[in-house]
C-alpha cells in the first residue's frame, strides 16, 4: 500500500516551508518607510556609524556636515580607506554623491541607498537605514553624537 503524498503533516510542512520562502524573499516591505516629516541638514549632520552585513570585518564612520559634504571611513584589518563627497536631502533618502561599498573591497564608488526613518531612540527624532542595494542587506546607522 502506498502512502498519500498529501498527508495533513506534509501538507502542513509544505505550507510552512512556502511561509518562510515568501518571508525571506520579500524581507524590504518589513521595513521603516522614508519619513514623511521636513527634516533639515542640522537634523542629520553628525557622526554615523555602521557595520555592513556584506563585509563584516569592516566598520564604517560616516560624518555628514553641515556644509553638505561627508567624509566616509572604513576600518579594515590592515587598512583604513577614506572618502570624501557631498550629499543632500532629498524625498525622505540621503542622496550620497559616491560613497565607498564592499561591492569593490572599499576602492571604489558602490551602488547603496540610504534612507531617512523616524526614530525616537537617542532622543534625535531620526534615523538612517540603508546600505547595499538590495535593502535585505540594509542596517541602521548609530549616531555617534
Amino acid at each position: 500500500m502506498t502512502a498519500s503524498r498529501n498527508t495533513p503533516v506534509t501538507l502542513s510542512r509544505r505550507l510552512c516551508l512556502m511561509g518562510i520562502l515568501c518571508l525571506t524573499s520579500c524581507g524590504s516591505y518589513f521595513l521603516p518607510a522614508p519619513t514623511t516629516r521636513p527634516v533639515s541638514i542640522a537634523d542629520l549632520a553628525g557622526e554615523w556609524t555602521y557595520e555592513p552585513l556584506l563585509d563584516d570585518r569592516a566598520r564604517v564612520l560616516l560624518e555628514l556636515k553641515p556644509d553638505n559634504t561627508y567624509v566616509q571611513t572604513v576600518t579594515l584589518p590592515q587598512r583604513v580607506q577614506t572618502s570624501p563627497g557631498r550629499w543632500q536631502i532629498e524625498d525622505g533618502h540621503i542622496k550620497l554623491s559616491a560613497v565607498l561599498g564592499p561591492a569593490g573591497d572599499w576602492n571604489q564608488p558602490d551602488h547603496e541607498s540610504w534612507r531617512i526613518i523616524d526614530h525616537e531612540e537617542g532622543g534625535h527624532g531620526f534615523a538612517i537605514l540603508g546600505g547595499a542595494d538590495d535593502p535585505d542587506l540594509w542596517v541602521i546607522l548609530q549616531r555617534e553624537n
